[in-house]
């Protein structure tokens, strides 16, 4: 019995129309088991790995297997067989293509991945993700390609204090717990700087983002990066196409790279929803809008005077009209500038 449960389990993820089906005849039929199989995966979906959802779900399994006199037999496994392809779909992230490699470090092993997702999930909420990715573009901002050095290595932790990292902790310490909680685990050891990179991608991914994996294995420094190098708010397009060239960035990558603003309360659409809300809102300028002097206030509020300064390039203002009716280009431009990003200045054991 067990080994033809596991050769049901191999094929289910090439059985997704099928159990697709099954389901569907199970809650007509009203089998109680296959309905709880079908809610404990349901629950878990985007949340945890495929081996947890699985797990959840094979004593439900094995309940409904050990009654061989009934008939829901037959449709408890076909059950079982859509809670691996739910498992399947809901860390299809592990093995989702990335359109950009990785050159350097390693990539995380599936018991890295299991610790790691499961510290994440209950450090950093969808209420922190913003905080969270915010961390990565601190540490890599000081980065400069002419002298080679800043970049991300975890010098941000000894910058908390730097005006420009004015609110930074709050998306760090949580950081700082996740790598406690990982001692013990197959995920022990691993630097900041990669909990770092990991945990700007998490944050993406769980607010709706593109989903990639990045690897490990970088070096954390013992002190803090050079001052004066982070890209100023008040920037105008000619200055941050400087301040990012410097840095090893093109113009489009400057402007997919920016496209995390959409999350973080920014007035780009919802602030907890990773999509191409910022470019649309880019277009549409809603800073200018407002009769009463109230209304202008509030509508100055809408993000920085960096990011409204984009579309007033006409070189920026192209990739920015690509991105507001194009949100899976934003995301494949997005995936690239960012695994470029947390490579640079990035140093492996």
């Amino acid at each position: 019995m067990a080994s033809q449960n596991m050769c049901s389990l191999r094929s289910a993820s090439t059985s997704l129309v099928s159990t697709r089906i099954a389901v569907a005849h199970a809650f007509r039929r009203k089998d109680s088991t296959s309905k709880r199989v079908m809610r404990a995966c349901a629950n878990g979906r985007g949340q945890t790995t495929s081996f947890q959802i699985v797990s959840q779900a094979r004593p439900l399994f094995r309940d409904n297997a050990n009654d061989a006199k009934t008939e829901s037999l037959h449709l408890g496994r076909r059950a079982m067989l859509a809670a691996l392809s739910l498992a399947l779909q809901a860390t299809s992230w592990h093995i989702w293509p990335a359109t950009a490699e990785a050159k350097t470090g390693r990539m995380p092993t599936a018991a890295e991945i299991d610790a790691l997702e499961l510290a994440f999930a209950k450090e950093v909420p969808k209420a922190k993700a913003p905080a969270v990715l915010r961390v990565v573009f601190h540490d890599a901002g000081p980065y400069r390609m002419a002298t080679k050095d800043g970049g991300v290595n975890n010098s941000v932790g000894f910058e908390l204090k730097r005006p420009e990292s004015f609110g930074l902790a709050r998306g760090y310490r949580p950081l700082e717990k996740i790598q406690k909680s990982l001692e013990g685990t197959a995920a022990a050891g691993i630097s900041m700087s990669d909990l770092i990179a990991y945990g700007g991608a998490y944050a993406v991914r769980i607010t709706g983002g593109p989903k990639f994996q990045v690897p490990l294995g970088r070096l954390d420094t013992a002190k803090e990066d050079p001052e004066g190098r982070m890209p100023s708010e008040n920037l105008g397009p000619s200055e941050l196409k400087a301040q990012f060239a410097a840095m090893g960035f093109t113009t489009q990558e400057l402007v997919a790279i920016s496209g995390a603003h959409t999350i973080g309360g920014k007035g780009f659409g919802d602030g907890f929803v990773f999509d191409n809300a910022y470019y649309s809102t880019l277009i549409q300028k809603p800073w200018l809008n407002g009769t009463t002097k109230e209304e202008k206030e509030m509508s100055q509020m809408i993000g920085l005077p960096s990011d409204k300064s984009l579309p007033e390039d006409e070189e920026c203002l192209r990739w920015i009209k690509t991105y507001a009716v194009d949100q899976d280009a934003f995301f494949r431009d997005f995936t690239k500038a960012y695994l470029k990003m947390i490579e640079m200045g990035a140093k492996y054991a």
